[in-house]
């Protein structure tokens, strides 16, 4: 069942969500969403982000920027340097940050806590959040085949 419009989200520091438990609400500003994100009725859907791990992301950068046609927003995370240019998320960083965040993909979603649930009714478990992020609520899951993903629910950039 897809949750309604300005979903709940974890706010960071409570306790771990286990998808049976009422998250509590967080004013995570919802505008309008980045191109590839749909809603479609009672349907939930996403869109795959390529997760490439590069040496320099400044070297790799202007050609992914190319490829997506605008400039990319550049962002941490922890020990690494991302950005996100159109389908592409670039990564850079030591080989043991890198392992930290190393997922089968990122996936983007109209609504994240809809997917947690889909995810926990399905056999897999949540790993983190979904929680607030600077690009919008986001949370790491676990599917009952064993693949790891990040999903994003994007938030529009003014």
């Amino acid at each position: 069942m897809r949750s309604p419009r300005g979903a709940e989200l974890q706010e960071a520091g409570s306790t771990p969500l286990d998808g049976r438990h009422e998250a509590r609400e967080s004013e995570v500003a919802r505008g309008d969403l980045r191109a590839g994100v749909t809603q479609n009725g009672d349907v939930t859907q996403v869109t795959a982000v390529a997760r490439v791990e590069v040496d320099d992301i400044d070297a790799a950068l202007p050609l992914y920027e190319a490829l997506a046609g605008s400039p990319a927003t550049r962002f941490g995370f922890g020990e690494v340097r991302l950005a996100w240019a159109g389908p592409f998320l670039l990564l850079e960083g030591a080989p043991d940050a890198l392992a930290r965040v190393r997922r089968a993909a990122t996936l983007l979603t109209d609504d994240v806590v809809a997917c947690r649930d889909l995810v926990l009714d399905a056999g897999g478990e949540i790993l983190e959040g979904p929680d607030p992020a600077p690009n919008g609520p986001r949370m790491i899951a676990r599917h009952a085949d064993g693949a790891v993903f990040e999903y994003i629910q994007p938030v529009a950039r003014g």
